[in-house]
């Protein structure tokens, strides 16, 4: 989905745009491995992600997006 410069687009969903920017500041994100951690597509260079309920042999998020990831 395209998405307009201004952000028009997301104005209607406020609780998106709250997430998205959650994400976009955070220092380190915490949580266990699954969909609520798509939002690490906005997450900046270099932040801290911290993921739980991981099997070693799987790929995570973090790794993917090239993120520095615990375990």
């Amino acid at each position: 989905m395209f998405l307009p410069p201004d952000g028009s687009e997301l104005a209607a969903h406020p609780e998106v745009v709250q997430s998205l920017r959650a994400f976009s500041r955070a220092e380190i994100i915490v949580g266990a491995h699954g969909t609520a951690f798509s939002g690490l597509a906005f997450a900046r260079q270099g932040v801290a992600v911290v993921e739980w309920g991981l099997a070693r042999d799987s790929y995570s998020t973090a790794e993917y997006l090239g993120l520095d990831a615990t375990y």
